[in-house]
């Protein structure tokens, strides 16, 4: 699998000398007690954050990736985008566009989500907390705890990433997103810099 990784340029360079993404745990408990003082975890869990190709959909890696690091990471400079090699054949991907597992992960969070509520003043105060998407609390916890899901080590989603800086929203997704939890499949080899410019 191919992915895109927008990010700075800066960043793209220590990645690519260090061949290394340190992907940062999310230290939750199986009766959902969240260590103090985390940042709230992103919409689809901790991991490396690509965007991947689906000609059927229309969905560019590339461009998506390059629109995220323009509004999120780096609007008005430079910004990087790194092209990931992914060894597909371990890869355990939870797929949250399947009907399927849709249903399964609305009955879980609203099964939770009054469990998590007390830990949630414990986080960390920052711009994510403020985006209040707990999406990625719950992805922890199931990837952590349900057995049926101990084997998972990416996530994938269709969503929206404006692509001007205006940041008009829309409902209808434009890309879709691998969350990667395990760096260890990425071939170094064949991972590249891909973009480098505004």
């Amino acid at each position: 699998m191919e992915g895109y990784h927008g990010t700075t340029p800066q960043s793209v360079n220590a990645i690519l000398e260090t061949k290394h993404f340190k992907i940062n745990k999310f230290e939750i408990t199986g009766d959902w007690i969240i260590k103090n003082n985390q940042s709230l975890p992103n919409d689809l869990g901790q991991g490396l954050y690509l965007f991947v190709e689906d000609e059927d959909k229309g969905y560019q890696g590339l461009e998506s990736a390059k629109s995220y690091a323009r509004i999120y990471r780096n609007s008005k400079k430079k910004i990087g985008v790194i092209k990931f090699k992914v060894d597909r054949e371990n890869l355990k991907v939870l797929n949250l566009n399947s009907p399927a597992s849709i249903k399964f992960f609305n009955k879980y969070k609203e099964t939770y989500s009054s469990r998590i509520s007390n830990s949630l003043k414990h986080l960390k105060q920052n711009r994510a907390l403020d985006r209040y998407n707990l999406d990625g609390i719950f992805i922890e916890h199931l990837l952590c705890y349900h057995h049926k899901f101990k084997d998972v080590n990416a996530v994938s989603f269709d969503s929206y990433v404006p692509r001007t800086p205006d940041r008009p929203m829309s409902g209808v997704p434009n890309g879709r997103e691998v969350c990667l939890r395990n760096s260890d499949l990425i071939d170094w080899s064949l991972t590249e810099e891909v973009y480098n410019g505004l």
